[in-house]
């Protein structure tokens, strides 16, 4: 295959308790899969076993055998994380017991797509029966009716089915045969590398090895001396070394099952149910929006606010439903609901899931991931119905609009929208591309996506719903663009007529003014939002301040004279610094005042050495020009040093040296200073 990419299919088995999946899966390719010793004992499999199917085709076939036992269903469930086929298995001399159904609706739930019926005992039907031809006996013929019924308007309606016996063999050829025809056809892999995903199933240690975990990879690759990370926990791991069915090798592709060995972390430090994936590749969630299908054989109904054992991948958590737009699911039922959860769990959008009541524990439904993105929909409303129906069953495009208009406080990312949406980077971009139309350049330096090509441009209020606006690889709906544009327009109109004579507002107060809009606080994309404000000449950025482009500051002869007034008070007082208060009394307008000595000092004309001080620059440079002199000719120099040179008070002395003990230019060691560099103003 393309990229060495090594063609593979994962089987697990289904089915009630001893009707025979571990003695099958032996019969089929020589592996006993009951490694412990309380299965051995008791007969019955408790934890996950896992074969492989050796053929001529150099296909890997990994097999999962599954528990049955009704004690053991949360074991049988994590092993369903990224199943091809399943060997639905039924003895015939039992037949259709309640656990057989109940897997049944579990396995039609989570989605799979392939599956053989394998009816197993046929030796003990034909010893009972004394026959050579099983098909003709009332034990199959029954039985048949019964499947008919169970797979009736189902995928699994048209399923092969075979006839077995573990113990002499009959039939273990025809079944290797149908399993080899499923995995011959092309499975729709993901091998995207930054979507890889490790189910863990088991965590051990051996010597000489450290850590090892094994899983079945449900998206992407792993190779050796990877860097990933194990979610939810965070852990930093590397990939030491990989097997795959019990060979060593360089890499394992989507659809294997792997033994991965890792390095920098302890077996007490990984979990079951944990995932292993690449960094920065899953969004961590304690809500998710789900669609719920009730089993139609379920006895008990799901109401708002109930708890359940959520089971999804190799994982199980506790969650609290919140249905839509109903108050209760039915046997048979099918609706939109949140699960809030106690803690940050890793899942995917169109993952599949299985939910259990906690007491008693039954099985009672199972559903598909619509949204991971932790938004709290509001419920009752058709307009989220809409949305949430666009989410389940809309086309990609419709898709992305809905997520960059959802997440247009966070200027979301290419990356974050994969995410989202589950689905390669590639996949996304080709959609959004020009070459597909959906791009429409209207201004220089920045793109309008126009999403739903249909719409008609004369129809302005619905058709801008559906443009979106990309800059630098971070999106946003023009829709919520306008609304932002208005809200930073609304704040530099305030703030000029409240500071006319000054510039701007300051960049990092502006940017504090961002961050109470953008969900993201990251400091790159406020500067992005910034200088895309800029280039389409909405703002205009000098020395740091930010002001609207046609804004100037009002600078009339009676302003420009008590400027003037205000730069003299400073430049004459020399060394001996006003108080501002005292600054502020000499003038009526005190709030104007205020507003200048800011601007003077935006201007760098005055300096700030304390809050109620400031100093014109002359004098600061004047002063510095003593202390540097005096360094000249001493290595040290005491406060008091510095007062005699200055031929002030010790007040002054005081602010001026801890100014430059502020800014660096000198370092107080014991009781003198000493001079770090030498700066002026």
């Amino acid at each position: 295959m393309k990229n060495n990419i090594i063609k593979s299919i994962i089987v697990a088995t289904a089915g009630h308790v001893d009707h025979g999946k571990t003695c099958l899966i032996k019969a089929l390719t020589g592996i006993d899969t009951d490694r412990l010793k309380e299965e051995k004992k008791r007969g019955i499999t408790i934890e996950l076993g896992f074969a492989y199917l050796q053929n001529q085709y150099g296909i890997d076939i990994g097999i999962i055998d599954v528990p049955g036992h009704e004690k053991f269903v949360n074991n049988m469930l994590k092993g369903y994380g990224s199943i091809d086929l399943v060997l639905f298995i039924i003895a015939l001399d039992e037949g259709i017991k309640q656990q057989t159904i109940e897997h049944f609706e579990i396995v039609k739930s989570l989605g799979i797509n392939n599956m053989i019926i394998v009816y197993t005992k046929k030796d003990v039907i034909e010893n009972i029966h004394q026959v050579k031809n099983i098909y003709d006996t009332e034990a199959y013929l029954n039985l048949e009716k019964e499947v008919n019924r169970l797979a009736k308007g189902t995928r699994y309606e048209m399923s092969k089915r075979v006839c077995v016996s573990a113990y002499n063999g009959d039939g273990i050829e025809e079944l290797k045969n149908l399993i080899l025809d499923v995995a011959k056809i092309d499975v729709n892999r993901n091998y995207d590398r930054t979507m890889t995903r490790l189910f863990i199933d088991r965590v051990f240690s051996m010597d000489g090895f450290g850590t090892i975990v094994t899983g079945s990879l449900s998206e992407g690759e792993i190779s050796i001396k990877d860097d990933m990370m194990l979610y939810p926990s965070g852990e930093i791991v590397k990939v030491r070394n990989i097997q795959s069915h019990n060979n060593n090798v360089e890499k394992v592709f989507a659809g294997q099952r792997a033994a991965v060995n890792l390095s920098n972390v302890k077996k007490d430090d990984i979990k079951k149910g944990e995932v292993l994936a690449y960094p920065n590749s899953i969004f961590l969630t304690d809500i998710v929006t789900v669609y719920i299908k009730m089993f139609e054989t379920t006895e008990r109904e799901l109401k708002n606010l109930d708890s359940v054992h959520f089971i999804y991948g190799s994982n199980e958590e506790i969650g609290r439903v919140l249905l839509f737009d109903k108050k209760t699911l039915k046997n048979g039922d099918e609706g939109y609901a949140t699960i809030k959860f106690n803690k940050k769990i890793a899942i995917k959008k169109e993952d599949n899931f299985i939910i259990r009541f906690l007491s008693p524990v039954t099985t009672i439904g199972g559903g598909e991931i619509i949204d991971v993105s932790g938004k709290k929909y509001k419920h009752n409303d058709l307009n989220v119905l809409n949305i949430l129906n666009t989410k389940k069953d809309g086309t990609l495009l419709e898709k992305i609009k809905i997520i960059i208009d959802e997440n247009s406080d966070n200027f979301i990312d290419i990356n974050s929208i994969k995410i989202l949406l589950n689905k390669p980077s590639d996949d996304i971009t080709i959609l959004m591309s020009k070459e597909n139309k959906f791009y429409d350049v209207i201004i220089d330096k920045y793109d309008i996506i126009r999403i739903m090509d249909e719409y008609k441009e004369e129809n302005y209020n619905d058709f801008i719903e559906y443009i979106i606006l990309g800059y630098n690889d971070n999106y946003i709906s023009i829709n919520n663009f306008l609304k932002v544009t208005n809200y930073i327009k609304d704040i530099l109109n305030k703030f000029h007529n409240d500071n006319p004579i000054l510039s701007g507002i300051g960049k990092e107060e502006f940017k504090r003014y961002l961050f109470k809009w953008f969900r993201n606080t990251d400091d790159k994309l406020i500067e992005k939002i910034i200088d895309l404000y800029f280039e389409l000449n909405i703002i205009k950025i000098s020395d740091d301040k930010i002001s609207l482009k046609d804004f100037n500051a009002e600078i009339t002869d009676e302003n420009l004279n008590i400027k003037n007034q205000i730069i003299n008070i400073y430049k004459n007082s020399n060394f001996e610094i006003p108080k501002l208060d005292w600054v502020l009394n000499k003038f009526d307008d005190k709030k104007l005042i205020k507003q200048m000595i800011n601007n003077l000092n935006n201007d760098n004309i005055l300096v700030k050495l304390d809050y109620d001080y400031y100093i014109h620059k002359d004098n600061l440079n004047k002063a510095l020009t003593i202390a540097y002199n005096y360094f000249e000719k001493n290595k040290e120099m005491r406060m008091t040093d510095f007062r005699t040179a200055l031929q002030t008070s010790r007040k002054y002395a005081i602010l001026f040296i801890d100014y430059m003990d502020k800014v660096k230019i000198t370092k107080l060691e014991g009781d003198k200073r000493i001079l770090l560099k030498k700066v002026f103003y």
